[in-house]
């Protein structure tokens, strides 16, 4: 699962002050800033159209099978966090750059649609194919409950980004929308990390050679197929 920030902006421009090169002046009586944060439940979208052979070549999973094992299932999921920003600014006198003061974010977090396959090879509703589909949407409940566990702390993250580059200077001549929404993802960064590394870590736990012989067993079926 890689992580993808999309970018949608709007940009508002508003007359201040005459101001001094190479510093962003003070702006008395501007309102604070507004945080709008969402979490969005994810979907589960389900394939029958891919066969053992095709679904090691999907891409955008975070499942591996264990040595030996074949891939018979497979959960393909895109963690997001979508940044849509406002703000006024104020070109600096003197080639100085631009001052920037966001107005509001809006965040949206979450996976807006989890992509789920099971074998082709197993006919729907046999035995292979009820385990497969049980054991992929352990795999959605992971994604669904470690992404939403993360929102807070992103939430906090991100307000304090917001302070932090309000105003932000940017020492160009006009402002490119991509490096403001690009300075909030930077503050972010670490957290997007750690939620991937968790992610991978959380799914791997059913992923291991004991889970999938467990898990086998306990399905009871008897035309598992490895090709």
């Amino acid at each position: 699962m890689r992580l993808r920030g999309l970018l949608t902006l709007m940009l508002i421009c508003l007359a201040a002050p005459a101001a001094w090169a190479g510093a962003c002046p003070a702006m008395p009586g501007l309102p604070p800033p507004q945080l709008e944060f969402l979490l969005q439940a994810p979907r589960m979208r389900l394939h029958h159209d891919v066969d053992l052979f095709g679904l090691p070549r999907l891409a955008n999973h975070m499942e591996t099978p264990p040595r030996g094992w074949a891939l018979q299932g497979l959960t393909v999921a895109q963690a997001r966090l979508t940044l849509t920003a406002r703000w006024r600014q104020m070109r600096l006198p003197g080639g100085g750059g631009v001052c920037v003061w966001l107005d509001q974010v809006k965040a949206v977090m979450g996976v807006p649609e989890q992509q789920v396959y099971v074998a082709a090879n197993y006919p729907e509703g046999s035995c292979e194919y009820n385990a497969i589909l049980r054991h992929e949407r352990l795999h959605v409940g992971i994604n669904a409950r470690t992404t939403a566990a993360f929102a807070a702390p992103m939430r906090t993250l991100l307000w304090r980004t917001i302070l932090d580059n309000r105003p932000l200077l940017l020492r160009v001549d006009s402002v490119d929308p991509a490096m403001v929404i690009g300075r909030l993802q930077a503050g972010v960064r670490p957290e997007m990390a750690r939620l991937q590394s968790v992610l991978r870590a959380r799914n791997g736990v059913i992923d291991t050679p004991a889970a999938y012989r467990r898990q086998e067993l306990q399905a009871g079926c008897h035309r598992w197929r490895i090709r």
